[in-house]
């Protein structure tokens, strides 16, 4: 009996440090965004005529950013390359390229909605990889907004004169 609980205690100890090493997590990798290079500051919200930046956190040496996705409110993607193994990497809006490997600027891309941004690490030395991912929205200047408005309520005010004339 004592044998058969030997045995069970080495085996469930065996099996807790294989488990615990299969399962052990890898250091925290965080991408945030921000408004300008070398910026720490988290900005979830961006103006129309601001190019959004995301700052890419790796907590140790060893590990590097492989790429980042940049979805659009109507779900077109964009990617960034890079290798850095910076701790810090900071990549912009101007830094993508569209699916056919076209160099894209911000001004060319940018939709008024929430966009979603996906990046990947990778420790060469372990093969570990992992996801991160941050999202922001883009806003409409409020001129912009206000004199769209203007213009909606013109139209509808011109519409009511004409159908009350009849």
């Amino acid at each position: 009996m004592k044998k058969k609980i030997i045995s069970l205690g080495i085996v469930l100890v065996s099996l807790f440090m294989i488990t615990g090493s299969a399962f052990a997590s890898a250091p925290s990798f965080s991408i945030y965004s921000t408004d300008a290079d070398g910026s720490y500051a988290d900005v979830d919200e961006f103006g129309w005529d601001v190019v959004p930046w995301i700052r890419m956190y790796l907590p140790e040496a060893g590990w590097s950013v492989t790429g980042s996705f940049w979805k659009t409110p109507s779900e077109t993607y964009y990617f960034a390359e890079t290798s850095s193994t910076e701790q810090n990497r900071w990549m912009s809006g101007n830094d993508l390229t569209d699916q056919k490997g076209n160099s894209v600027s911000w001004t060319d891309i940018q939709e008024v909605g929430t966009w979603n941004v996906n990046a990947t690490y990778l420790n060469a030395s372990t093969g570990a990889t992992g996801p991160a991912s941050a999202s922001f929205t883009v806003t409409p200047e409020p001129i912009s907004a206000i004199l769209f408005g203007l213009g909606g309520l013109s139209i509808a005010a011109i519409r009511r004169r004409k159908f009350n004339s009849k």
